[in-house]
């Protein structure tokens, strides 16, 4: 019998609960509740969403759509509350509680000034700059604002080993950048927002229609990376990144006159509302004058200005689903017309014209365990060329046509980044991309009518692997991609061929549909050997696939008449490299690079030995693009950074690159000329470049001095183009951190020279703009 003991028991337990439940009832009575606002510091506006935590208890709640709270606290004289909003600084406050306290009041700061660099392009991933193994650069916020640059592309005469051909500054119809002695913009690929920009059809980019006022960052990777991007990154990529709004309301006006009666305007408005949601919406326009880039000893009457005018409108919206995430659609329009500097009978004399709609919708996905980026993208441009021409030789014949020619991209990238471990990083993901031409060239002053077409496709499969050893001094990172690409629907077409056109028919092109494959591995390792010093190294191969108009277009060019070759192949490009960077507590940095590239299969126009008249003074040669040369590469890059503080810096680097025909086969074509030996065209060997910007009470300074060495214009190296150099400095005066005053002086020293086709430049030029900020 167990009755005295289980009554013992009974009787403890009983007083056991009752003792807690007194003391839940204590807990629960002696409770408080705190009320109060969270509000925007900068708008005071309140904001709605706001997580709060009691740092004492591990409790909390969120703000209501008024920005109020209230929280349930134990009795206490004291206590700590964090607050944290998505784009806003974490806020802690202590607070001393008494009698009929008022209710809390917190201001949140926006996050503008503490969002860490991130690089997205070197791995299609968001990653901190330090960690990536290949030369990479960042052009900030902070150093477009504060140069001397016009135009998107002069962005780049920042960057060591980069040179940019635009002749006619503001007036050049296009621009082309070289990296890492590749000749033009087809061989480097251009982003716009992750969005390949370079046209199927050409390979060119209209740097004109990306307007610096709107760039946050430029990413640039130099050397291969088809590993992950495929064709057109055999020398590197540039991803030029736009602005997002950060506040409820934002936005700017901007008013300019400079050289050459040139003047303009742009309006930008955007914000981020409360629920998350942002747009932007911008406009531009510019017009001026020009002048003649017809050197007086050569000057004719029919020599006229090079004018221009052009607009560009963007409408964005977007939800930022996370502090990570977010979903946008973007939209723009850009047209212009700009003066080629001839002008025989029409009233606007010859001009190119650029009317291009691009659209896009970009989602990028941040989950605990893993990342989506997806890119969907459409461009259509339709260029307009009008050209008049007289042939002193031929009874001063005059001749008018005009080129009309619609270039389609379109294609969906995606990506998925996996994290498989704490030191293990595995992307993988699949392009598809189509490019297509319809071009014709309309003869007035004839019958003819040349019609050429084409459709390339692009598809592709890749992978990329990361990984971190020896407690995270050795980072690996390894690539593979797959690229199939096929031509088809090519045709060149003569409509009532008249003795201008019809030798074309002894010239028959034979247009087949053609297909080629490629793999393009990439290994690189990077080493840390301190805090201060890294190595790296690395081996990859580049692709490119031939360009539409080489593949489908027969017409004039400046070395003479080319004829299409559907026949062409890609190139092929293996790169090697080791670099060494220096980092002393990120005030001053060095880095260094050297470089070697063979390519296999490059593409060079190839004479088959015939000349023929196409309507001006003399006979052209007759020339085909070929798959003939074997190049070598070898170069070095060194740059160097020094942050005195956050109102003075300085920039300087150097490159030298020797580009050179290894190999070159004759056999193709009985018109071919051995160049074996010969420099590859239009790439200089030394590039130097320096920029110091200071900021003190009176007015801010930016100067820039850039030097490009002596290159070849032609394939044969008989024509030089001399070395030159400029010059730029831009004041800025800011008053009340809302009105701003600037002058910008380009080639200060007034150093003119020569273009590969003859033309001036222009000289020394100047900007003078009025902004306001909101």
């Amino acid at each position: 019998m167990c009755t005295i003991p289980c009554f013992y028991y009974y009787k403890k337990m009983r007083i056991f609960f009752l003792i807690v439940f007194q003391i839940i009832i204590f807990q629960v009575f002696a409770q408080q509740k705190i009320t109060g606002f969270v509000f925007e510091q900068a708008t005071k506006k309140p904001l709605h969403g706001v997580s709060i935590k009691n740092m004492n208890s591990e409790t909390g709640t969120a703000t209501n759509q008024d920005g109020s709270f209230q929280l349930q606290i134990p009795q206490t004289d004291k206590l700590k509350l964090h607050f944290s909003h998505v784009g806003f600084r974490d806020t802690v406050l202590n607070i001393t509680i008494k009698e009929n306290s008022e209710p809390i009041l917190c201001y949140l700061v926006l996050k503008v000034t503490e969002t860490p660099t991130v690089f997205v392009t070197a791995n299609r991933n968001d990653q901190d700059p330090e960690i990536i193994p290949a030369r990479i650069a960042i052009i900030k916020k902070e150093q477009i604002e504060a140069f001397p640059v016009l135009n998107a592309d002069d962005l780049f005469m920042l960057i060591p080993g980069i040179s940019i051909d635009r002749n006619q500054g503001i007036f050049s119809k296009n621009s082309s950048i070289t990296m890492r002695g590749l000749t033009g913009s087809l061989r480097s690929l251009i982003m716009l927002d992750n969005i390949p920009i370079v046209k199927a059809d050409g390979g060119g980019v209209n740097w004109n229609r990306i307007i610096p006022e709107n760039v946050e960052k430029v990413e640039i990777v130099k050397g291969p990376v088809s590993a992950l991007y495929g064709g057109n990154a055999m020398g590197g990529a540039v991803n030029i990144i736009t602005r997002r709004p950060v506040k409820e309301l934002e936005g700017d006006i901007k008013a300019f006159y400079g050289s050459f009666n040139t003047m303009g305007a742009n309006a930008n408005l955007s914000g981020k509302m409360k629920n998350n949601f942002y747009w932007s919406a911008y406009n531009y326009y510019k017009q001026g004058d020009g002048y003649i880039i017809t050197p007086d000893s050569t000057r004719s009457i029919f020599d006229d200005k090079t004018y221009l005018w052009e607009m560009n409108s963007a409408l964005r919206a977007g939800y930022q689903i996370s502090e990570k995430s977010y979903i946008e659609a973007e939209y723009t329009y850009y047209d212009d017309k700009r003066g080629d500097g001839t002008k025989v009978a029409e009233p606007d004399g010859g001009f190119n014209k650029y009317t291009t709609h691009s659209a896009r919708i970009s989602l990028n996905y941040e989950a605990e365990k893993y990342k989506v980026f997806v890119n969907t993208f459409f461009q259509y441009e339709n260029y307009q060329r009008q050209a008049e021409t007289v042939a002193k030789k031929k009874n001063n014949k005059y001749t008018l046509y005009n080129t009309d020619a619609d270039r389609f991209d379109q294609g969906l990238w995606c990506n998925i980044v996996k994290p498989l471990n704490e030191t293990i990083n595995l992307s993988f993901g699949t392009d598809v991309r189509r490019g297509a031409a319809n071009a014709s060239d309309i003869y007035y002053t004839s019958s003819d009518i040349l019609t050429n077409k084409g459709i390339m496709d692009f598809y592709a499969l890749f992978a990329n692997y990361e990984q971190v050893l020896f407690k995270k001094k050795l980072r690996i990172n390894a690539g593979l991609r797959f690229d199939y690409v096929s031509f088809h629907n090519g045709a060149f077409i003569v409509e009532d061929p008249s003795t201008l056109s019809a030798f074309m028919e002894n010239y028959p092109t034979p247009f087949t549909n053609e297909s080629w494959n490629a793999f393009t591995p990439k290994l690189a390792l990077k080493y840390f050997i301190d805090s201060a010093w890294n190595v790296y190294a690395s081996a990859a191969r580049g692709f490119r696939a031939p360009m539409l108009d080489d593949m489908c277009k027969n017409g004039n060019i400046t070395r003479g008449f080319k004829v299409a070759n559907p026949q062409l192949k890609p190139e092929l490009l293996d790169n090697f490299e080791l670099g060494v960077n220096y980092s002393l507590s990120r005030k001053f940095t060095a880095e260094a690079t050297v470089f070697y590239s063979i390519g296999r299969g490059f593409q060079y126009f190839v004479g088959t030995g015939d000349s023929v008249y196409t309507g001006g003074d003399n006979l052209k040669p007759l020339l085909k693009r070929q798959n003939v040369a074997r190049a070598e590469i070898i170069g070095t890059e060194t740059s160097v950074k020094y942050n005195y503080n956050k109102n003075l810096y300085f920039i300087a680097g150097y490159s030298y690159c020797r580009s050179l025909i290894a190999e070159f086969d004759t056999a193709i074509s009985p018109g071919a000329v051995d160049i074996t030996g010969k420099f590859i065209s239009q790439t200089p060997e030394h590039l130097f470049n320096t920029g110091v910007f200071w900021k003190n009470k009176i007015v801010d300074l930016g100067f820039t001095f850039f030097y490009t060495g002596k290159q070849w214009y032609d394939d044969n190296n008989i024509q030089l183009i001399p070395a030159y150099y400029s010059t730029d400095i831009k004041f800025v005066k800011t008053l009340k951190e809302k009105y701003q005053a600037a002058l910008t002086i380009q080639n200060i020293f007034n150093e003119k020279h020569f273009d590969n086709k003859g033309n001036l430049s222009p000289g020394r030029f100047f900007m003078l703009s009025f902004s306001y900020k909101l």
